[in-house]
């Protein structure tokens, strides 16, 4: 049986970001950092393990791109640079699968 690796999502955002999403090795500290993972369905490193995996719809339909609160933890903490929020701000026009909130005023 043979295993084929899809990296098309990658390689798109790679040429989209300059982010090389394969360098990712899952050391979770990403995850370990976010102050928010806890909102999540997929915490930042299973985002990125989507991501290299070619799960396109999992990783764009997910509620984590759409809660990410931009604060860049993340990416400071990625032993390998890897901005994960610039990863994840690339949303392709796709609507939201979190309900509005009205601003706070």
């Amino acid at each position: 049986m043979e295993t084929v690796l899809i990296t098309d999502l990658g390689e798109q955002i790679r040429r989209e970001t300059g982010e090389n999403v394969f360098l990712c090795y899952q050391c979770q500290k990403c995850s370990s950092g976010c102050p928010v993972v806890e909102h999540f369905d997929l915490a930042p490193n299973q985002v990125m393990r989507a991501v290299q995996l070619g799960q396109k719809e999992m990783v764009l339909h997910s509620k984590t791109i759409w809660l990410c609160a931009m604060c860049e933890t993340c990416a400071t903490r990625c032993p390998y640079d890897i901005n994960i929020t610039k990863i994840m701000a690339q949303k392709e026009g796709i609507e939201s699968e979190v309900p509005s909130v009205p601003l706070f005023y």
